[in-house]
């Protein structure tokens, strides 16, 4: 238990001491520990409690599929994208990304080997990242163009 947390149930148990008063109590530092233990239980109850709660959020949320709004936004983006690519590129970057699914599924699609998707799939994301590339002869001729200067009388 953490101090801060083991100091705030002193405080607590303290507080209903102060509270309720010591009249008619016998043996007022076993009545203290009295309080001080049941708030100590009802504490670690409620760790359990949070405790199995986030564990089971966690597996919730790693077998939850992503909103269908982010899905279509992700194909839409891959329609863009592969609007240029050869028709193969667009197959193994539409299988694997937008529709997310394993190198074997896609092999057989493809009717290739596992080993090769990975392959097709890196190549068909250089030639989408070359397209979204700016063109060599404008980005050139930006860096070896210099910049007119104006001249003063």
């Amino acid at each position: 238990m953490p101090p801060q947390d083991a100091d705030d149930l002193l405080q607590d148990a303290v507080l209903v001491v102060l509270e309720k008063g010591m009249d008619g109590v016998a043996n007022p530092e076993a009545w203290l520990l009295g309080i001080l233990r049941n708030k100590i239980l009802r504490y670690r109850r409620w760790q359990a409690r949070q405790r199995s709660l986030l564990q089971l959020l966690a597996r919730v949320f790693v077998e939850s599929e992503p909103p269908p709004q982010l899905r279509q936004d992700a194909v839409h983006d891959l329609l863009a994208l592969t609007a240029h690519l050869p028709p193969r590129a667009v197959m193994v970057l539409w299988l694997r990304v937008a529709l997310g699914r394993k190198p074997r599924e896609v092999a057989r699609n493809l009717r290739c080997r596992p080993d090769s998707v990975r392959k097709l799939t890196r190549r068909a994301l250089e030639l989408a990242q070359r397209s979204l590339a700016p063109a060599p002869s404008l980005a050139a001729e930006a860096v070896t163009t210099p910049p007119e200067r104006s001249h003063r009388p």
